[in-house]
């Protein structure tokens, strides 16, 4: 039987065990870490060397608990434990993660139930740094004899930060979405955005038909494959399984744009898709990798991603627009296979300088 434990301290930091640089293992952590903060509206993190060895000369202590001094050296700290020599940072993420479904979004703030996921998920959060340690002392497991295996991970700045307005900023909830409104001073007004592995439920809309290689479904096409091809992205066939979903709007193993417009039937996926485009000069190629930002461009011309279904539907209510009253029209593409992968070196593989800058 194997046993685990899990512990977050407030406002910490920590510290022979895995003093990691950039290589397999940071990469690994970051990945555990980054994939889940996308879903939260988080930017993704950096490894932080100086977190890292602190971590390990935590651990190599192998006595279980937090290290309660780090929290003066600036950092927050997640720890996990369990038997045996196996775990992973991905599964103390995975562990910390666990928490999300407690959290209490109504009344935002500091619990220690939810804690470990609240500092994994801390917009202000930019960096972390982790290690592991087999442990052959100190066990914390009642009725267990053997190894265990002790991981933290530090990070900086440190999430937690004990007031309502930290927490109602830094932990979003993802069933809600992530909807910076951008007006534009004229009678449209966008909102959008890119989820990978998301599920939104914006609206109650009369069912979209779903759409099949048309006029609608050609549009779609040139609108995408225009733009693609000016980033060294091959063009996308049509998706029908997409397109249906895209019409229900219950996406699962699809990346995904949305748009809105105020309005009725006017709006088109080209108009859409030059909106998503309009990210393009924000995304930074020194610095590869996701930003909510710019999540919506990066999907568009991810290289790796070979069809689209698109959706489209005239809404008389859930209206997402303040101070707007009458139709609107809300559009949705679903990619596949998904962009936005947070692993490390999707995003230099994926996302592609301009080829024409004009």
């Amino acid at each position: 039987m194997k046993f685990t434990l899990v512990s977050v301290l407030t406002f910490v930091a920590l510290a022979s065990a895995m003093p990691s640089k950039r290589d397999q293992f940071s990469d690994d952590a970051l990945a555990a870490h980054n994939t889940n903060r996308a879903n939260y509206g988080a930017n993704p993190l950096t490894w932080n060397t100086a977190a890292a060895s602190e971590a390990a000369a935590f651990t190599s202590n192998c006595t279980w608990g937090l290290d309660k001094s780090s929290g003066s050296r600036g950092f927050g700290q997640n720890i996990y434990s369990e038997t045996g020599s196996d775990a992973t940072v991905a599964d103390g993420v995975a562990s910390w993660m666990a928490q999300a479904s407690d959290y209490n979004y109504d009344k935002p703030g500091f619990n220690s139930s939810t804690a470990a996921f609240t500092q994994v998920v801390w917009k202000s959060t930019t960096s972390v740094g982790c290690a592991t340690k087999v442990c052959e002392t100190g066990n914390p497991f009642e009725g267990f004899e053997g190894p265990w295996t002790f991981v933290a991970c530090l990070y900086s700045p440190q999430g937690n930060i004990a007031t309502e307005a930290q927490f109602r900023k830094n932990a979003q909830d993802s069933s809600k979405g992530f909807f910076p409104p951008s007006v534009i001073p004229a009678l449209t007004t966008i909102m959008q955005l890119t989820f990978t592995h998301c599920l939104l439920a914006l609206a109650t809309c009369v069912a979209a038909t779903p759409l099949k290689r048309d006029q609608f479904s050609d549009d779609a096409l040139a609108a995408h494959n225009t733009n693609r091809a000016n980033f060294g992205a091959n063009p996308l066939t049509w998706n029908t399984a997409g397109a249906s979903e895209a019409a229900s709007f219950t996406s699962k193993n699809f990346g995904q744009n949305i748009y809105g417009a105020t309005g009725g039937p006017d709006a088109t996926v080209a108009e859409a898709v030059e909106s998503w485009m309009a990210e393009a000069p924000e995304y930074n190629y020194d610095q590869p990798g996701f930003n909510v930002s710019t999540g919506a461009f990066t999907q568009v011309v991810w290289k790796s991603t070979t069809s689209v279904g698109c959706g489209l539907t005239v809404c008389t209510t859930g209206n997402p627009f303040g101070g707007f009253d009458g139709p609107w029209t809300f559009i949705a593409c679903l990619y596949s296979p998904p962009g936005n992968n947070v692993a490390p070196g999707q995003f230099a593989a994926n996302v592609g300088r301009p080829v024409n800058s004009n």
